[in-house]
């Protein structure tokens, strides 16, 4: 009974100690602050620009200033922010569902259960719904802020073109000698436009007074009352326009946009505070309890003196099998390296495929009419032989000498023909063969100018039919380098050129030297530009832009890589719409990896 009980006891003590180590575990997991500091970021951000929207649109009215311009530049600012918010309210939803987050926010709540001052949570549901209602407040506030906008712009526009045909009008009437009538009428005019101006709300009164008035003032000419006529009408739509314009300037300052804003920002820091300050007092603790651990350990080392040769014998075989798993864990990174080399492989290969069917066309052009030139030799010898058969037959014959003079100058044309498809070949099938370095050693001196010639002629079937090509090689020094690495970036960058001309452009390639022991190649192409949000991913692995199973986004990651490796220097300059210039810098001498691995690095 006695051992039972001290069973129970052990047991339920061990499952008390897993889980107070559990729940010490969870809580100082958590403080996790990027989520925060975007949110944060994201309201400080919307909250300046909600308070200068107001303070523009109140400037604007006040000053009778046209805000379009400098709203445009903050409804784009402001637009982004909405949709980060809203992309953080989704996310909130998101997180709230995985079973990690139920059983941290679980045990924090145990953990604090203690904890008179712990104020109430901010869950994620709640928050989220908290961001997408600012988001609907701040959506609510930017088309107040546009439509004041337009309304403040066509109020202005029309004013001043009043104001400009009342002048007219006036001028009109003293020259007439009506100068009462003009005076009546440009000072109907100017209360008219100040009485609109001041107008707030619906409160018209004051303007159809003033208006009244300028419809008693005395103007004999029917044109010019007709006129006049005219003005009025328009000071009435110019009214509803300023009454309309009020009205949204009224919703706007009224707006309560910045200080929910900031309420949510206070709400959102006190309850980061209080998950910090939970993970804090946790991570104490489970050092506490790590150190109470190892003490307990200690004692039970101390009583297991006795079986110190067990010990021995349980700590050989743990030192095999560290062994066994430290070799298990060398296996499995030498397999990830091999991995990572078939994929670039892989990428390579993938170009190479596509250079290797351009191949075939050019191979197969010159092999057809080889092929012709060769039937067409053996019908003009059998002609020879027909002319000389009768010869041997009899020696009194005479032989056609102009046809067998004829018929021996086309095997000779045919066979110079011949001569030079088979020419085009062989340089097809050597600069393969030079592209690729299979023959020459890993490391070498290198003529880039001779690579990006190579690569030109191998990559014709992708040029030749619509992409212009200009040169400017000047002359350079011979890099130290692995002449099949080099070939690789400009096959590459060649390739996306190509493609992103989409078979039409310019592609220009410029080579010069520069006095600190560096070459340089430009790359550039008239094609359609990277978009600037993707000029810094697009050297990423994996990383492409195009449809699913064109691309495997390795092409320019191994660009960079073989750059690192030659301690070169890759530069990328980009337009959309425009093109894209690339720049390789390469050092003269080598560096990096190649100058460690290759002794004529060194000697240089």
């Amino acid at each position: 009974m006695g051992a039972r009980l001290r069973l129970v006891i052990n047991t339920l003590g061990m499952v008390l100690a897993l889980t107070l180590l559990g729940i010490l575990l969870l809580v100082s997991s958590g403080g996790d602050d990027r989520q925060q500091r975007v949110i944060d970021h994201t309201l400080r951000e919307l909250r300046e620009l909600a308070t200068a929207m107001q303070s523009e649109a109140v400037t604007a009215d006040g000053l009778e200033l046209d805000p379009s311009d400098r709203f445009r530049a903050l409804e784009l600012a402001f637009d982004n922010a909405v949709r980060v918010l809203d992309g953080q309210a989704d996310t909130m939803v998101r997180s709230d569902d995985g079973p990690l987050r139920g059983a941290r926010e679980a045990a924090l709540t145990l953990f604090n259960a203690l904890d008179q001052s712990a104020h109430e949570r901010l869950r994620p549901a709640v928050l989220s719904d908290r961001l997408a209602a600012i988001g609907d407040g701040a959506r609510g506030l930017g088309e107040d802020v546009r439509a004041f906008s337009a309304e403040q712009r066509a109020y202005l526009i029309e004013r001043d073109q009043i104001l400009q045909e009342g002048r007219e009008l006036v001028r009109q009437l003293r020259q007439r000698g009506l100068d009462a009538a003009a005076d009546g009428t440009f000072a109907g005019l100017q209360q008219a436009e100040d009485r609109i101006r001041r107008t707030v709300g619906s409160d018209a009164g004051p303007v159809a007074a003033t208006l009244q008035r300028l419809r008693e003032v005395t103007i004999p000419p029917a044109p010019l009352r007709q006129a006049r006529a005219d003005l009025i009408d328009r000071l009435d739509g110019l009214l509803a326009t300023r009454v309309a314009t009020s009205g949204h300037l009224a919703r706007i300052a009224a707006s309560s946009l910045p200080e929910r804003i900031e309420e949510l920002r206070e709400s959102v820091s006190r309850d980061y505070l209080y998950v910090l300050r939970s993970v804090s007092d946790a991570r104490v603790l489970l050092n506490v309890y790590t150190l109470m651990l190892v003490l307990i350990l200690v004692y039970f080392g101390i009583r297991l003196q006795r079986s110190n040769r067990w010990l021995n014998r349980s700590h050989t075989l743990l030192e095999e099998r560290v062994r066994e798993r430290t070799q298990e864990l060398q296996d499995a990174y030498e397999e990830l390296q091999e991995s990572q080399v078939q994929l670039v492989q892989a990428e390579k290969m993938s170009s190479l495929g596509q250079l290797v069917a351009g191949v075939v066309h050019e191979i197969n052009t010159p092999l057809l009419y080889v092929m012709n030139n060769t039937d067409m030799t053996r019908e003009s010898i059998l002609e020879v032989r027909r002319q000389i058969e009768p010869v041997l037959d009899t020696l009194r014959s005479t032989i056609d000498v102009d046809a067998l003079t004829e018929n021996l100058e086309e095997v000779t044309a045919l066979t110079t023909d011949s001569a030079e498809g088979l020419n085009d070949i062989d340089t097809l099938v050597k600069s393969l063969k030079d592209f690729s370095r299979l023959d020459r050693a890993t490391y070498d001196r290198f003529d880039v100018r001779d690579g990006i010639e190579k690569t030109l002629t191998i990559t014709r079937n992708l040029l030749k039919y619509g992409i212009e090509v200009e040169r400017d090689l000047r002359e350079v020094p011979e890099i130290l380098c692995a002449p099949s690495r080099v070939n690789q970036v400009f096959i590459n960058l060649i390739t996306n050129a190509a493609q992103a001309m989409d078979g039409k452009g310019v592609l220009k390639i410029a080579t010069y030297a520069d006095g600190d022991g560096w070459v340089h190649i430009e790359i550039r192409d008239t094609g359609c530009g990277i978009p600037e949000e993707n000029l810094n991913r697009v050297l990423d692995p994996f990383f492409t832009t195009k449809p699913v199973g064109q691309g495997t986004g390795l092409g320019l990651s191994i660009v960079r890589k073989i750059m690192d490796e030659h301690g070169g220097k890759l530069t990328i300059d980009s337009r959309v719409g425009v093109g894209t210039q690339i720049t390789l810098s390469f050092p003269v001498d080598g560096a990096g990896e190649l100058g460690a691995d290759n002794p004529e690095a060194e000697a240089a």
